[in-house]
């Protein structure tokens, strides 16, 4: 597999056949808090709860602590690219936005 698929802010699960596009990417439902922070050294997993539509708010829950608080995300900028994804599966699935932008 090529660097340029993992070179992403996704989760990605690869087959064992090494081709390049032998992978199911998992975001924006699964997400490693990791890949937005410089330097990270292990992964930090978060998989999605639910979505709070009076608040604009993705809960996602911590995949080794679920009893933790969730990790929202609503107006980071870093996690933007988790909103921007979820919105245009929303789009592509239900062909109508998810919420108003």
């Amino acid at each position: 597999m090529g660097r340029k698929s993992l070179d992403c802010n996704s989760v990605l699960l690869r087959k064992g056949s090494g081709k390049a596009n032998d992978y199911l990417n998992l975001s924006p439902f699964v997400i490693d808090r990791s890949a937005f922070v410089d330097k990270a050294t292990r992964p930090n997993l978060y998989f999605f709860d639910r979505y709070d539509q009076d608040g604009d708010a993705f809960s996602f829950k911590h995949v080794y602590q679920p009893n933790d608080p969730p990790l929202l995300v609503k107006e980071d900028e870093n996690l933007q690219i988790i909103k921007d994804q979820f919105r245009a599966f929303t789009k592509i699935l239900f062909e109508k936005p998810l919420s108003p932008v």
